[in-house]
Protein backbone atom coordinates (compact mmCIF):
# COMPACT_ATOMS: atom_id res chain seq x y z
CA UNK A 1 0.00 0.00 0.00
CA UNK A 2 1.50 3.75 -0.67
CA UNK A 3 2.78 6.16 1.63
CA UNK A 4 -0.50 8.16 0.62
CA UNK A 5 -2.99 5.86 1.37
CA UNK A 6 -1.84 4.95 4.43
CA UNK A 7 -1.81 8.84 5.39
CA UNK A 8 -5.09 9.42 4.07
CA UNK A 9 -6.45 6.19 5.62
CA UNK A 10 -5.52 7.39 9.53
CA UNK A 11 -5.68 10.86 9.19
CA UNK A 12 -9.52 10.82 7.84
CA UNK A 13 -10.72 7.93 10.07
CA UNK A 14 -13.45 9.46 11.37
CA UNK A 15 -15.09 9.60 8.11
CA UNK A 16 -15.84 6.05 7.67
CA UNK A 17 -17.23 5.61 10.96
CA UNK A 18 -19.62 8.80 9.91
CA UNK A 19 -20.64 7.15 7.16
CA UNK A 20 -21.03 3.47 8.65
CA UNK A 21 -23.07 4.67 11.20
CA UNK A 22 -25.08 6.92 8.91
CA UNK A 23 -25.72 3.56 6.69
CA UNK A 24 -27.21 1.52 9.43
CA UNK A 25 -29.13 4.33 10.44
CA UNK A 26 -30.99 5.29 7.63
CA UNK A 27 -30.59 2.17 4.58
CA UNK A 28 -31.94 -0.97 6.32
CA UNK A 29 -30.67 -3.91 5.29
CA UNK A 30 -34.38 -5.30 4.77
CA UNK A 31 -35.22 -2.62 1.78
CA UNK A 32 -34.11 -3.27 -1.84
CA UNK A 33 -31.81 -0.19 -1.51
CA UNK A 34 -30.43 -1.40 1.39
CA UNK A 35 -29.86 -4.85 -0.71
CA UNK A 36 -28.44 -3.13 -3.39
CA UNK A 37 -26.82 -0.04 -2.03
CA UNK A 38 -25.98 -0.43 1.32
CA UNK A 39 -24.56 -3.95 2.16
CA UNK A 40 -22.28 -2.87 -0.93
CA UNK A 41 -21.25 0.72 0.31
CA UNK A 42 -20.98 -1.13 4.13
CA UNK A 43 -18.25 -3.81 2.81
CA UNK A 44 -16.59 -0.59 1.49
CA UNK A 45 -16.69 1.12 4.43
CA UNK A 46 -15.27 -1.18 6.38
CA UNK A 47 -12.56 -1.92 4.12
CA UNK A 48 -12.14 1.68 4.58
CA UNK A 49 -12.20 1.36 8.30
CA UNK A 50 -9.70 -1.48 8.33
CA UNK A 51 -7.18 0.40 6.34
CA UNK A 52 -7.49 3.83 8.97
CA UNK A 53 -7.31 1.49 12.30
CA UNK A 54 -4.25 -0.21 10.78
CA UNK A 55 -3.07 3.21 10.28
CA UNK A 56 -4.25 5.54 12.97
CA UNK A 57 -2.90 5.47 16.69
CA UNK A 58 -6.19 6.66 18.39
CA UNK A 59 -8.56 3.61 16.98
CA UNK A 60 -5.37 1.23 17.54
CA UNK A 61 -5.22 1.85 21.07
CA UNK A 62 -8.91 1.61 21.46
CA UNK A 63 -9.46 -1.44 19.58
CA UNK A 64 -6.38 -2.77 21.76
CA UNK A 65 -8.55 -2.40 24.93
CA UNK A 66 -9.45 -5.63 26.56
CA UNK A 67 -12.95 -5.58 26.47
CA UNK A 68 -12.32 -4.99 22.59
CA UNK A 69 -10.12 -8.12 22.18
CA UNK A 70 -12.19 -10.23 23.82
CA UNK A 71 -15.20 -9.53 21.34
CA UNK A 72 -12.78 -10.26 18.98
CA UNK A 73 -12.29 -13.27 20.48
CA UNK A 74 -15.94 -14.30 20.64
CA UNK A 75 -16.40 -13.15 17.36
CA UNK A 76 -17.11 -16.13 15.64
CA UNK A 77 -19.91 -17.02 17.97
CA UNK A 78 -21.92 -13.79 18.07
CA UNK A 79 -21.40 -14.43 14.02
CA UNK A 80 -22.58 -17.66 14.86
CA UNK A 81 -25.71 -17.22 17.25
CA UNK A 82 -26.97 -14.04 16.56
CA UNK A 83 -28.99 -14.81 13.77
CA UNK A 84 -30.64 -17.70 15.35
CA UNK A 85 -31.27 -15.73 18.45
CA UNK A 86 -32.42 -13.17 16.85
CA UNK A 87 -34.59 -15.55 14.70
CA UNK A 88 -36.08 -17.64 18.06
CA UNK A 89 -37.29 -14.23 19.37
CA UNK A 90 -38.78 -12.95 16.26
CA UNK A 91 -40.95 -16.11 15.96
CA UNK A 92 -41.69 -16.01 19.61
CA UNK A 93 -42.97 -12.31 19.46
CA UNK A 94 -41.02 -11.46 22.38
CA UNK A 95 -41.63 -7.88 23.66
CA UNK A 96 -38.49 -5.68 23.54
CA UNK A 97 -36.29 -8.62 21.82
CA UNK A 98 -34.17 -6.28 19.45
CA UNK A 99 -32.50 -4.77 22.94
CA UNK A 100 -32.18 -7.89 24.59
CA UNK A 101 -30.90 -10.19 21.62
CA UNK A 102 -27.43 -8.73 21.15
CA UNK A 103 -26.90 -9.28 25.11
CA UNK A 104 -28.57 -12.90 24.70
CA UNK A 105 -26.00 -13.17 21.99
CA UNK A 106 -23.34 -12.23 24.15
CA UNK A 107 -23.80 -14.33 26.81
CA UNK A 108 -23.92 -17.21 24.21
CA UNK A 109 -21.18 -16.37 22.43
CA UNK A 110 -19.23 -16.16 25.60
CA UNK A 111 -20.39 -19.34 26.90
CA UNK A 112 -19.52 -21.11 23.73
CA UNK A 113 -16.01 -19.40 23.60
CA UNK A 114 -15.28 -20.40 26.69
CA UNK A 115 -16.68 -24.29 26.98
CA UNK A 116 -16.36 -25.44 23.16
CA UNK A 117 -14.19 -23.47 21.18
CA UNK A 118 -11.31 -23.02 23.88
CA UNK A 119 -11.10 -26.55 24.85
CA UNK A 120 -10.38 -27.36 20.98
CA UNK A 121 -7.69 -24.64 21.14
CA UNK A 122 -6.01 -26.06 23.78
CA UNK A 123 -5.34 -29.60 21.58
CA UNK A 124 -4.12 -26.59 18.54
CA UNK A 125 -1.91 -25.46 20.89
CA UNK A 126 -0.58 -29.06 22.26
CA UNK A 127 0.80 -29.96 18.76
CA UNK A 128 -0.56 -33.32 18.57
CA UNK A 129 -3.73 -35.05 16.71
CA UNK A 130 -6.83 -35.29 18.30
CA UNK A 131 -7.17 -38.87 19.47
CA UNK A 132 -9.97 -39.30 16.95
CA UNK A 133 -7.84 -38.77 14.29
CA UNK A 134 -5.53 -41.79 15.69
CA UNK A 135 -8.62 -43.91 15.24
CA UNK A 136 -9.49 -42.54 11.53
CA UNK A 137 -6.23 -43.03 10.37
CA UNK A 138 -6.30 -47.23 10.40
CA UNK A 139 -10.02 -47.35 8.75
CA UNK A 140 -8.71 -45.16 5.88
CA UNK A 141 -5.96 -47.54 5.33
CA UNK A 142 -8.15 -50.25 5.33
CA UNK A 143 -10.54 -48.94 3.16
CA UNK A 144 -8.00 -48.14 1.02
CA UNK A 145 -6.43 -52.12 1.31
CA UNK A 146 -10.06 -53.12 0.07
CA UNK A 147 -10.59 -50.35 -2.88
CA UNK A 148 -7.04 -52.29 -3.82
CA UNK A 149 -8.00 -56.17 -3.35
CA UNK A 150 -11.31 -55.56 -5.24
CA UNK A 151 -9.72 -54.29 -8.44
CA UNK A 152 -10.70 -50.72 -8.08
CA UNK A 153 -14.67 -51.48 -8.59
Amino acid sequence: MSERAKRLGGRWLAVPVILLALNLLFMPAATRWGQAVGLPLVGLITCWLIIAIQHGDFFRRVFSLAPAVYLGRISYGIYLWHYPILSIAASRQIPHAGMMTPFVTLVVAALCYRYVETPFLRFKDRGRPIAAHKAIRPMVGRAAAIEDSSGGH
